[in-house]
C-alpha cells in the first residue's frame, strides 16, 4: 500500500523545527558578520539585522505554533542544533559588546538596547512555546538552555544601558569642563 510520508496534522515533524532554528541560526550569523565588520560610523544595518532576528522568531511562533508536542527522541534530536544556534547568540552578544564604544559613540546605544530587549523578548517567547512541545522529563534541559540565550542577551541590555547612562554622563562632565575653562 502507498504510504504518504508527509506529516499530516496529528503527526510531528522535527524539521519544522530544525529549519526554524535553522533560520534564526542564518539571521544570527548575518548580525554577527556585520557587527564583526563595523568599524564605526553608520550602524543601521546592524539594528536592521536585529530586526531579522526578531521577525525570524516570530514567524518560528507562527510555524511551531500549530505542531503537536515533540516525543522523547524528537526533542533529543533537537538539543544538538538548540546548543549551536545557543553559542552563536552568546557569541554574537560578546561581540556586539566590544563594539560598544563605537556604537554609543555614534548615537546608537539606545537603539541597540531595544533590539536587544525586543530580542529577548521574542527568545522567551519561542523557548515558552518550544518548552510546551517538549516531554517532561526534558523539561530541565529545555529551560537551562533558553536559560542560557536570556543570559546572554540580558548581558548585552545591561552593557548597552550602563553606556547609555555613562555617555550621558560624560556629556554633561564634558558641558560642564568646558563652562570652566571658559
Amino acid at each position: 500500500p502507498y504510504v504518504d510520508h508527509q506529516a499530516t496534522k496529528d503527526q510531528r515533524d522535527v524539521n519544522v523545527f530544525k529549519k526554524v532554528l535553522e533560520n534564526i541560526g542564518n539571521a544570527v550569523t548575518q548580525f554577527n558578520n556585520d557587527i564583526l565588520a563595523y568599524t564605526g560610523g553608520d550602524a543601521n544595518h546592524l539594528i536592521h539585522d536585529g530586526d531579522a532576528i526578531i521577525k525570524a522568531t516570530e514567524n518560528g511562533l507562527q510555524e511551531l505554533g500549530p505542531q503537536p508536542p515533540l516525543s522523547l527522541t524528537e526533542a533529543l534530536a533537537l538539543v544538538g542544533p538548540v546548543q549551536g544556534v545557543n553559542k552563536l547568540i552568546m557569541k554574537t552578544v560578546d561581540h556586539l559588546i566590544e563594539k560598544k564604544g563605537p556604537l554609543v559613540g555614534g548615537g546608537y546605544g539606545p537603539q541597540v538596547k531595544a533590539s536587544l530587549q525586543k530580542q529577548a523578548h521574542a527568545a522567551a517567547t519561542l523557548s515558552e512555546l518550544v518548552s510546551s512541545k517538549v516531554p517532561s522529563p526534558l523539561a530541565p534541559i529545555s529551560k537551562q538552555l533558553s536559560d542560557q540565550v536570556a543570559q546572554a542577551l540580558q548581558k548585552g541590555i545591561e552593557a548597552f544601558s550602563i553606556s547609555a547612562r555613562q555617555a550621558t554622563k560624560v556629556k554633561r562632565d564634558i558641558s560642564a569642563f568646558q563652562k570652566v575653562i571658559q
